[in-house]
């Protein structure tokens, strides 16, 4: 019971840190950000990296949904079940992913960008396969739940689509990214917003009783 209610605890504790520190401090530190220059801000609590509300504010989205996640995990677990360490492994992991790759020098990797988006690819064909079988035995509302949830998973598809353009085009200098696509970072978070907002909707229907 102890750890069922600890795992409550962090959990709005993780939750209360994503939308304060990720996004309510987000509408303050942009315009600040847009509006002074890297050496205005040295020494203050803004100072890029360094200052304790920017370096707050930009490890806030890991830190706030790692802890919800996590504490969930927690309050939601049987007894014996150890599920939960696998929110802690992955905490763990995204804090230590810039530093894993910076101590391997890994740079722009095309085998990189191959596997990763081989992986995401065969992943949601994986999806809709198993969506098909998943699909047919729902009524009602379950299967507008399991139509949205799908819609959801395409949308992020194609954000990962555009990610993909974002980060690994700039070393396509024949595709000319920043003149071909000027809106590519734009319709990123579109699709991006699309597709949690699809997802969390199909939860939403899900969870309606009959």
């Amino acid at each position: 019971m102890k750890f069922k209610k600890l795992g409550q605890v962090i959990a709005w504790l993780g939750t209360i840190i994503l939308i304060g520190g990720g996004w309510i401090l987000t509408w303050v530190g942009t315009p600040i950000m847009r509006k002074y220059s890297l050496e205005e801000l040295k020494g203050t609590i803004w100072e890029p990296h360094v200052g304790s509300v920017h370096f707050f504010w930009e490890n806030s989205f890991i830190f706030g949904a790692g802890l919800a996640v996590i504490g969930l995990l927690m309050y939601t677990h049987k007894k014996g079940s150890k599920t939960w360490i696998l929110g802690l492994i992955a905490f763990i992991f995204s804090l230590a992913l810039y530093f894993i790759l910076d101590g391997l020098k890994v740079g722009y990797s095309p085998p990189l960008y191959g596997l990763g988006g081989g992986l995401i690819t065969f992943s949601f064909v994986g999806i809709l396969w198993f969506w098909i079988k998943t699909r047919a035995p729902l009524e009602g509302h379950r299967k507008v739940a399991s139509d949205l949830k799908l819609v959801g998973y395409f949308f992020l598809l194609v954000a990962m689509w555009f990610v993909c353009g974002l980060t690994g085009g700039p070393h396509l200098k024949a595709y000319g990214y920043a003149e071909t696509i000027p809106h590519l970072g734009e319709m990123t978070l579109i699709t991006l917003t699309l597709g949690w907002v699809f997802l969390f909707i199909s939860y939403w229907f899900d969870a309606r009783k009959k």
